[in-house]
């Protein structure tokens, strides 16, 4: 059984990519595997964009910050939110209100919240210097280490 964590942004190619990137090397680093074994051990992480054009690259700002993260945005890709995907989530994770919003209006049933524990907004990087860009990977990795224990106990009870 897979247990599936989708992470949202506006466009796919700042935030959520980089969540999705950073989630993984972080689960992985929990369980003690490398990042491409993540999905064989059952735990699948995923990105897209409530309004992202379809094809484009990682925004060069957001790759650079990967990097100095540890971790790589080469080859993502990205891709507009379906239905099904919402589907197949079993935890759906939002960087704005607007997102959690707009997905809710989609009529999905499965929870849909903000990444940040706390409740707030991670803002969006799009055309902002490489300083605030690295603001926003802070926050996304600190709501990520926040979110671990939760996760990693989810996938854990689905059988995962």
């Amino acid at each position: 059984m897979t247990y599936t964590v989708l992470f949202l942004c506006t466009g796919n190619i700042g935030r959520s990519p980089l969540a999705a990137a950073l989630g993984r090397h972080k689960l992985a680093r929990a369980l003690a595997i490398k990042n491409q074994s993540l999905g064989e051990s059952g735990i699948l992480v995923r990105s897209a964009g409530t309004h992202a054009p379809e094809g484009m690259a990682a925004s060069p700002r957001g790759a650079a910050v990967a990097a100095e993260h540890g971790v790589n945005l080469t080859g993502h890709v990205s891709t507009r939110l379906t239905i099904p995907m919402t589907e197949e989530a079993d935890r759906i994770f939002c960087m704005d209100a607007a997102q959690v919003a707009y997905v809710g209006s989609l009529g999905v049933h499965r929870p849909v919240e903000l990444l940040d524990p706390a409740g707030n907004d991670i803002p969006d990087p799009h055309g902002q210097d490489l300083e605030f860009f690295r603001k926003v990977a802070d926050q996304i990795a600190a709501a990520l280490d926040e979110r671990l224990p939760e996760i990693l106990e989810e996938a854990g009870r689905a059988g995962r």
